[in-house]
């Protein structure tokens, strides 16, 4: 299902690397018609940058600079930072309702203060 993920968190991750954040990889924990449930590991964030940091879908011009499709099933989904008392810092991606798609392709909007 999540495959082709790779290469917009690949983006994603080189994008925000230069700036001091980036993204490593995605672990779900849900199947195929099942609501998602996911986690993308946030690498090297600092306690500022995560205090300050949102995530969100990427807008529909992000989308198409990337060549990605915006499909209307991505709409359907959740981005939460969570700070882990591990340190292993993530991003929580969910949905309310089953996933019936085997692949999806998305990009996420970060913002921090630094």
């Amino acid at each position: 299902m999540l495959r082709n993920l790779v290469a917009a968190l690949a983006l994603a991750s080189f994008a925000q690397a230069a700036l001091g954040l980036g993204l490593g990889s995605l672990q779900k924990f849900s199947a195929l018609n099942e609501p998602l449930s996911a986690q993308i590991e946030i690498l090297s964030a600092s306690a500022t940058d995560f205090d300050t940091l949102t995530v969100k879908l990427a807008d529909a011009e992000q989308f198409e600079r990337a060549g990605i499709l915006r499909e209307a099933v991505l709409l359907g989904l959740k981005f939460q930072a969570v700070q882990a008392r591990s340190g292993n810092d993530y991003i929580q991606v969910t949905s309310q309702y089953p996933i019936k798609e085997p692949y999806l392709n998305f990009l996420l909007e970060m913002n921090w203060a630094n």
